[in-house]
């Protein structure tokens, strides 16, 4: 197992396949997860949701990758701009 990757907010990290951008960082061992991220899921909906690193890659806190509607929150708008930058 190794420790965390040190990431910030607007780093592109990968869970599986899915680019993601990270809006928030957590502190260790946080109840919600490492981070909070953005991604652009199967129906082109941007998601805002928690990912935590396990073992050896980042994996969703939520099995299905579920979460908020990013494009619905003022918070997370530079981030879900981010992402769409780097995946067009």
């Amino acid at each position: 197992m190794t420790d965390r990757p040190a990431v910030k907010p607007f780093d592109r990290i990968r869970v599986g396949s899915i680019e993601c951008v990270v809006s928030a960082v957590f502190e260790s061992n946080d109840m919600f997860g490492d981070c909070e991220v953005v991604y652009i899921n199967s129906s082109s909906i941007s998601i805002d949701t928690n990912v935590r690193w396990a073992a050896d890659s980042w994996q969703f806190v939520e099995p299905s990758g579920m979460g908020g509607f990013a494009d619905k929150s003022i918070r997370l708008r530079p981030y879900v701009q981010a992402l769409k930058n780097t995946t067009r």
